[in-house]
């Protein structure tokens, strides 16, 4: 067997410093030999596990020798093993506070002495690299000790530069987002539905009167605040939320304050978080104050109630004064033309004609006042009877063919092949709307046609949808005023009324009919080159009924009752 020694050989001299006998002096030294191998191995092992940390550990005796740096060390401090080892560390490694107070790095050990050897643990510390860069560690050293005496520590430490520049800015961004949920009177919530752990922001508590702290920050505090009135609808919205992500929880409700009123609050949240079997652990929403908001609405709504009492109360006092001025325009209408049926010189012929002209043409404006007025005081309502479409075309053109005639007009009228004869629905106002704008259409055309055109554009099983088209080749209006067209008394501009005459209402009713028949109507024009009035109705398709057309009964030779209470119309 071999075993280490350390050998040592005294010379013995004579008178003349010559060595005349050696003695030689061996020691067994295989038991250090042993601890040194192994202490290497353990030195070669504690490296291996510190750079696979990915954190600097070094190692310091009691006079702060270093006697282990890893490499990760190393890279982080900018000088080698070979450097540091043996070397004091604070001559090497200078240590400064976070705010900028010297530090010495003896601090450590000295204070694990004082301190029974407690661990020391901090994030207040900086470390200057070799190119005299400061950055700040966060570190944690523990003792070494032998037989009860501590003879060193171990530290570990990291670079914590990226950290700290992330907690800064999480921190300007939580100031930023407090300012700003401040100055808009918003709070901040976060709930864990699981464990019912809730955080209420301070602006939370403050909008309802209360100091953070004063009340439990758990949904249950949140819960007992709601109106009573709107708590189920709250919890409603909040579990179509949990059970659905889809669906977004933004809801309305009231929250007593801590003086005894109502608050109106308006909270939006989203589930932010989810355990491992998908279940939400986490929403993160808003509470914002809309009272001020609710109050505005409150007024605008009673003040919209205001005005549109006023509006039906306009429209019943217009509904009833058209029906009182319609009689005795009609015992005008009626006299003059018993008036020009008499023998009369021609003057005063030609003077009772303007007036029967007249009053006709005033009826007509009355009539459209009054059934405006029904329309906004939503008394107007719709027959529902079995009529023949084609007698609603002939009629219509048979009644506007003669002024076509006189201003020299073609006047064109063309069906679909698929179009229904027979239908069901409101054949006088289908026709007030035809009227309406086949005598726009001639009024404002001098030259060339003027085309009615039907065609179906939808079916169902029992209902039909019919288009109808007024074309003109007339004066035409500018893109703009297209959209004012349907406004009430409203025309393209101030010269069309002074040369045309007119009212303005025709369009209108025209398109309130046609919403009513449940369709709508749109226009087409350029100036100069003429219009083109397109709507839609929906009219019924069955016939079921025992009816196959309405039959026009032969009133010739039969006398007439008529009932009224005015000696002029009765006359």
């Amino acid at each position: 067997n071999y075993y280490w020694v350390a050998a040592t050989l005294v010379p013995f001299l004579d008178e003349q410093g010559k060595p005349v006998q050696y003695v030689a002096i061996r020691t067994d030294i295989t038991a250090q030999k042993n601890m040194e191998e192994q202490l290497q191995k353990s030195r070669k092992f504690l490296e291996s596990l510190t750079d696979s940390m990915g954190e600097g550990v070094y190692a310091l005796d009691v006079q702060g020798r270093c006697t282990f740096l890893n490499r990760e060390a190393e890279r982080l401090l900018g000088w080698s093993r070979e450097e540091m080892l043996e070397r004091n560390f604070h001559d090497t490694v200078h240590f400064q506070r976070a705010d900028g107070t010297a530090l010495s790095v003896m601090d450590c050990p000295v204070r694990l002495k004082n301190h029974a050897g407690e661990t020391f643990r901090s994030e207040d510390e900086c470390f200057t690299h070799q190119s005299g860069r400061i950055f700040p560690v966060a570190i944690i050293a523990v003792p070494l000790t032998e037989e009860g005496c501590i003879v060193g520590s171990v530290a570990v430490f990291q670079d914590i530069t990226e950290r700290r520049r992330i907690q800064e800015a999480l921190e300007e961004s939580e100031s930023r987002l407090s300012i700003a949920l401040a100055a808009s009177n918003t709070g901040f919530w976060d709930w864990n539905p699981q464990t019912d752990a809730a955080y209420f922001s301070a602006e939370w508590f403050s909008m309802l009167g209360y100091r953070k702290g004063e009340l439990p920050e758990n949904s249950s505090t949140w819960r007992a605040l709601i109106h009573p009135e709107d708590l189920v609808r709250v919890e409603e919205n909040l579990q179509k939320h949990l059970t659905d992500q889809s669906y977004v929880y933004e809801v309305e409700f009231r929250m007593r304050h801590r003086q005894g009123g109502w608050q109106w609050i308006l909270a939006a949240g989203k589930a932010t978080g989810h355990d491992a079997v998908g279940q939400v652990n986490r929403v993160t929403g808003i509470h914002k104050d809309i009272s001020e908001r609710k109050a505005v609405e409150d007024q605008l709504k009673q003040a919209m109630q205001i005005a549109e009492a006023a509006s039906r109360a306009k429209s019943d006092f217009l509904a009833n004064m058209s029906h009182e001025i319609r009689t005795p325009m009609n015992a005008i209408i009626g006299m003059s033309h018993l008036a020009l049926n008499a023998d009369l010189p021609p003057r005063q012929k030609d003077y009772v004609a303007k007036i029967h002209d007249s009053a006709k043409t005033l009826l007509r404006i009355l009539n459209d006042i009054l059934d405006f007025s029904k329309i906004e005081a939503g008394r107007l309502e719709l027959e529902n009877v079995v009529f023949r479409l084609d007698e609603v075309l002939e009629t219509v053109m048979a009644l506007v063919a003669a002024k076509a005639y006189e201003k020299g007009l073609e006047l064109l009228c063309s069906r679909g092949g698929n179009v229904p004869i027979q239908v069901r629905g409101d054949p006088l106002r289908l026709q007030q709307v035809l009227l309406n704008l086949l005598g726009n259409a001639i009024k404002f055309t001098s030259l060339g046609e003027v085309e009615l055109r039907v065609e179906v554009v939808g079916q169902k099983e029992q209902t039909v949808e019919l288009r109808f088209l007024v074309r003109d080749t007339g004066v035409g209006v500018r893109a703009e005023q297209i959209e004012h067209l349907f406004e009430s008394f409203t025309q393209a501009d101030a010269s069309t009324t002074r040369q045309y005459g007119g009212t303005g209402l025709g369009l209108a009713i025209s398109r309130r009919l046609v919403e009513l028949m449940g369709g709508s109507i749109v226009a087409q024009s350029q100036l100069g080159k003429g219009s083109t009035f397109i709507f839609t109705v929906v009219v019924d398709t069955d016939q079921d009924d025992g009816l196959s057309f309405q039959v026009s009964p032969d009133l010739r030779g039969l006398r007439v009752c008529l009932i009224t209470d005015n000696l002029r119309n009765r006359e």
